[in-house]
């Protein structure tokens, strides 16, 4: 029963991800059959999601843990450093990352505390 209830929620997640990725992307399909092209990054982009999400929420999850720690070491301004490095990047995958037109930044940009 579980298993079934999981396997239509990703089932779900997937459909809806492909027919709503277009739209949210702001992409106009190209005129010359580019849209065919598209669509297997896109299936791609969608699927590769489903996976990295999940664990790049670990990492945020993780990422606020140890900026508590921080905290307690450095201060307010490297657990701000920890958390927002950790939490900050792409959260989803994109056809553009897929073909190496996008930058994918796992973590975010990483500010180093000024100096008191």
């Amino acid at each position: 029963m579980l298993q079934r209830s999981f396997t239509r929620l990703v089932g779900g997640a997937l459909a809806l991800t492909l027919l709503t990725y277009g739209a949210a992307s702001g992409e106009e399909p190209a005129s010359t059959g580019g849209a065919g092209n598209q669509m297997p990054y896109t299936i791609a982009a969608a699927a590769g999601t489903l996976l990295y999400t999940p664990l790049k929420g670990a990492l945020c999850f993780a990422g606020g843990i140890a900026s508590g720690f921080a905290f307690l070491n450095a201060g307010p301004r490297a657990m701000s450093a920890v958390a927002s490095a950790s939490c900050k990047g792409k959260w989803l995958l994109t056809p553009g990352v897929l073909q190496g037109i996008e930058e994918f930044g796992f973590v975010g940009e990483i500010n180093q505390p000024p100096k008191e």
